[in-house]
């Protein structure tokens, strides 16, 4: 398992769990030097990078001469100018299928990460050459084994000598020794004894993944659309409707785009009814979402909608489609007072979640026309997600976490550690845990909360113990 994390700086970080110890992880670091790098090179296939204008020989005269103190002065340039402004990463989301790290960033750009497959062709065609491929070590040291030891009584041949050595003069590479094993396929790795054998299918895919580890994350594509800082990321991977991903961002520009993953280029963006997509190339024609920035978004796999949530206090429920015209408002939500910070789907209850800045926590219904439930949490609310087996409702409640039954609503959980807000939060299903990630610049993993089972008492020999007393 991966975690990514990154913050004000533009870097990201990509730990993973060490096999030796359930609590450390190795880390490696994304600059966001190669961001601007990947950044300079689309602009300039856009035509749209940056014109050098053209260097002129200084003139020298007499009024001009230049002092002394200019010729000692330090030929590079301060540190603060290779200090790029608006740089934050404000959302992140992995793409599992497709293998791709998708950030939101604060300079409006959308940055693609991903494997360097042009490192995993090279390192999966590193194989050494048949003319120097090495005995093997069983072949090398079967002489140790004496699996088949030569009869003492028996003369020397040539024979008896190929057999000790596990070979014969028609086939050189038969095993004769029970120790020893033939060779394994090219897309199976070497496992020790006692290990249990797994499928060729199963190890393959466990080979392409630790190759894929090896080669590294490269920041494969940058995506250029929005005009300010871009807040809000939905995935939209429908097999059942469509046959691509796309991706669905909004931001303080209050406009949605649609890209699509597959071609890392822009699909079409949320426009009006009557205007083509030809004819809005330059984004006059845009619709805009919301009266406020747009915040958080959310995309329903069940009912194909697209709910974002906006400064405004109020939450916009879309028909999403991958034409942009055709993603007609269906209903809006309204009741919290203040900005609404988190939208999510919970596929247990199959209800609508939305968590604001004051203190509460609404339960909507699934078409969301009613406002069913309010939960306190006696605080803001800056994120939330939902537990993916059992529906409870996780909440960031400034630096405190805390877990709500959608039954009962009553606090089943708190988590306690964090010393200043938590941005960000999720549940990893194949552990048990929430992970959360906050402004104290630390990353803790907890555990998630199970429903106690009731146990139930058999009193059926005590029923009949009573019976035949009587």
């Amino acid at each position: 398992m991966l975690l990514f994390s990154g913050g004000s700086g533009g870097n990201v970080y990509k730990w993973e769990r060490l096999q030796s110890s359930h609590f450390m992880y190795s880390m490696e670091l994304l600059t966001r030097k190669e961001c601007n790098d990947k950044l300079e090179a689309v602009l300039n296939e856009l035509g749209r990078g940056k014109k050098q204008s053209p260097v002129r020989s200084p003139r020298y005269s007499r009024d001009n001469v230049t002092t002394h103190y200019a010729f000692n002065k330090a030929l590079v340039a301060p540190s603060s100018l290779y200090k790029t402004s608006k740089s934050s990463l404000l959302r992140c989301l992995y793409v599992e299928h497709l293998d791709l790290l998708v950030l939101a960033s604060e300079d409006g750009n959308i940055y693609i990460w991903g494997f360097d497959y042009a490192a995993v062709s090279a390192l999966t065609r590193m194989t050494p050459d048949k003319e120097e491929e090495p005995m093997s070590k069983d072949r090398k040291f079967s002489i140790l084994f004496d699996a088949v030891p030569a009869n003492l009584t028996t003369p020397y041949t040539p024979d008896t000598n190929n057999r000790a050595m596990g070979s014969t003069p028609n086939d050189n590479h038969k095993p004769t020794s029970p120790y020893e094993e033939p060779a394994m396929p090219s897309n199976m790795e070497s496992r020790s004894l006692g290990d249990t054998p797994v499928t060729p299918t199963a190890d393959a895919v466990t080979q392409d993944s630790v190759t894929n580890r090896v080669a590294g994350f490269i920041c494969k594509n940058v995506l250029l659309g929005h005009t300010s800082c871009v807040t809000a990321l939905a995935l939209v991977h429908n097999e059942e409707l469509y046959a691509s991903t796309y991706l669905v961002s909004g931001g303080w520009d209050r406009r949605i785009l649609i890209w699509c993953l597959e071609t890392g280029k822009l699909h079409d963006r949320l426009r009006n009814a009557d205007s083509s997509q030809d004819e809005d190339s330059d984004g006059s024609m845009d619709e805009l979402a919301c009266d406020g920035v747009i915040l958080d978004m959310e995309y329903c796999q069940k009912r194909n909608e697209i709910a974002y949530t906006s400064s405004d206090g109020m939450v916009y429920i879309r028909a999403f489609s991958p034409v942009g015209s055709e993603m007609v408002l269906r209903n809006t939500l309204q009741g919290h007072e203040l900005e609404i910070t988190a939208v999510r789907w919970n596929h247990v209850y199959d209800k609508w979640i939305t968590g604001s800045e004051d203190g509460t926590v609404k339960i909507w219904s699934e078409d969301g026309m009613t406002c069913e439930r309010t939960l306190s949490t006696q605080g803001p609310v800056s994120t939330l997600c939902i537990d993916k087996v059992n529906g409870c409702i996780v909440t960031a409640v400034e630096n405190i976490i805390k877990v709500y039954d959608m039954e009962s609503l009553n606090l089943v959980q708190t988590n306690i550690g964090h010393t200043d807000n938590i941005r960000t939060l999720t549940h990893v299903v194949e552990r048990s845990q929430y992970i959360s990630g906050s402004w104290d610049k630390t990353i803790r993993i907890w555990n998630s909360y199970r429903r106690p089972t009731r146990r139930r008492r058999h009193n059926n020999k005590m029923d009949d113990d009573v019976i035949a007393s009587r």
